[in-house]
């Protein structure tokens, strides 16, 4: 899938910690458009129940997978089984992104076909800055901070505008989300 083509019915959409607020707008609005969506948590129990959330409302595929964080090997293992179960990963929205630490997605992104490399990344304002861990994101990797007072819905929209077609030829944007309400992003 070319980087400014919508995502849609025939797209594939890896999320990770889908579970959270933003994750749960982002998961509904992408599930809303017909995406396939791999949708990674720490909990399996709460993983399952949202996939099928999704399946139930939307009626597209939501495959719930658990990621550890912490396991080197994890990454790799879930883009080869995410790639391998639905043929390919066209979007990643990892909310679990912690700008100065070493990105447990990063080298394994890397491998993804050049194509393919939508990928955006949610910080919480106040995080190390960048630059203070291991590996940088991929190059032209898009980063959204939720800034003090940022709502979900607010979050959730930079995301999606920034994996939707009116961000053809914008790579490695970073975006600052502030204000907007009471549902506080994270």
């Amino acid at each position: 899938m070319p980087d400014d083509a919508p995502l849609g019915a025939a797209s594939v959409a890896l999320i990770v910690d889908g579970h959270t607020r933003v994750g749960r707008l982002v998961c509904r609005r992408l599930a809303a458009t017909g995406t396939t969506l791999a949708v990674t948590a720490r909990s399996a129990r709460r993983c399952a129940l949202l996939c099928r959330h999704l399946h139930d409302r939307y009626g597209n595929r939501a495959l719930p997978y658990l990621l550890v964080p912490d396991s080197p090997a994890d990454p790799r293992r879930l883009l080869a089984e995410v790639t391998g179960e639905l043929g390919g990963i066209d979007a990643v929205v990892d909310l679990a992104y912690t700008p100065g630490a070493a990105h447990p997605l990063g080298a394994a992104l890397r491998e993804l076909p050049a194509g393919r490399r939508r990928v955006v990344l949610v910080a919480r304002s106040g995080a190390a800055p960048e630059g203070a861990g291991e590996e940088p994101p991929p190059a032209g990797t898009h980063v959204v901070t939720a800034g003090p007072g940022a709502s979900a819905r607010r979050v959730a929209a930079a995301v999606l505008m920034l994996l939707g077609p009116d961000a053809a030829g914008l790579h490695g944007r970073r975006i600052e989300v502030t204000g907007g309400g009471d549902d506080h992003a994270r």
